[in-house]
């Protein structure tokens, strides 16, 4: 897999994860944000943020981050929190 794959499916990750909680939430209750910092680096997580918001998919205001598009989700949260790690351990 390769590096901009691997930052598609963290991106994914924690836009489906936002969605689910309402499309609203501080960066330190992201369980998504969370791991990428434990396991990335806190950087790497920062530099994820950055190209979502060039994107216009989230904006962050205060270290809230919110959603600035819809999206439908079928996960839970847990199975996005398990192949969140699945991916980052794999690193």
């Amino acid at each position: 897999m390769s590096s901009k794959d691997r930052d598609i499916k963290i991106a994914l990750s924690i836009l489906e994860e936002l969605c689910l909680r309402g499309g609203k939430c501080k960066l330190k209750y992201l369980k998504t944000y969370r791991i990428v910092c434990y396991w990335l680096g806190f950087e790497y997580a920062k530099y994820i943020i950055k190209k979502l918001q060039e994107g216009n998919y989230v904006r962050l205001n205060n270290e809230v981050l919110e959603l600035t598009k819809k999206f439908s989700i079928n996960k839970s949260l847990n199975k996005i929190i398990s192949e969140l790690l699945n991916l980052v351990k794999t690193v």
